[in-house]
């Protein structure tokens, strides 16, 4: 290749960058992050705007989170090939036991997560249905609205806890309500299930929550 060409082929690549805008040549940020933004500290929690940051909660049991916008589920999601489908049994409780559960901050900051379902169909031992499912955190400033929570066992002796926030509550609940439904329904005698609008069972505090 002569000068002539290299010098053309040069000029041609600084025309290119010079017309493209700025970013057009690098990935943005934004879509390779789990959240909007934050470090997961007290100080600059993990900003939460939409349903995969809600979901992306779970990998980080033990952090600040705060909402920043309202989510809203559709029948779409939890329907077959749906994102949250989970075959058949819809949105997997953040902290789904006494061995993995939710330690950190979670607020709502004043906005509401409308259309959740929750179908939990195991034979586990014990079941925690719920946005949460065995909380030993914090949750606070959250609606729950039109959502259905559910937890049933198809064989063996179970226990079942469904909350409409969390199955279990071990921590603190405040400044929340929930306006959805929550069932629990018990495989046998042997068998007991818990259901509440805020919480199936209780062993923490909750305070200024209301249900409906």
């Amino acid at each position: 290749m002569n000068c002539k060409k290299i010098l053309a082929l040069l000029l041609t690549l600084v025309m290119l960058v010079t017309v493209l805008p700025m970013g057009a040549l690098t990935v943005s940020a934004e879509s390779t992050t789990e959240f909007l933004g934050g470090d997961g500290t007290e100080e600059s929690p993990y900003l939460i705007s939409n349903k995969t940051h809600l979901n992306n909660v779970r990998n980080h049991r033990s952090s600040h989170f705060k909402m920043v916008a309202d989510i809203v589920f559709t029948e779409a999601d939890f329907a077959e090939k749906g994102d949250y489908y989970n075959n058949g049994q819809g949105w997997q409780p953040i902290g789904t036991d006494d061995v993995t559960p939710f330690i950190g901050v979670f607020d709502g900051n004043g906005h509401i997560i409308k259309g959740l379902y929750v179908n939990i169909l195991k034979t586990n031992k014990y079941i925690y249905a719920g946005l949460f499912g065995y909380n030993e955190g914090t949750i606070k400033n959250l609606g729950m609205l039109d959502g259905s929570v559910s937890a049933t066992a198809p064989s063996a002796p179970s226990s079942f806890y469904a909350g409409g926030i969390a199955g279990w509550n071990y921590g603190t609940i405040s400044n929340c309500y929930n306006t959805g439904s929550a069932s629990a329904s018990s495989y046998d005698s042997y068998s007991s299930s818990y259901a509440g609008g805020l919480a199936g069972e209780n062993d923490g505090t909750i305070r200024d929550c209301y249900n409906t």
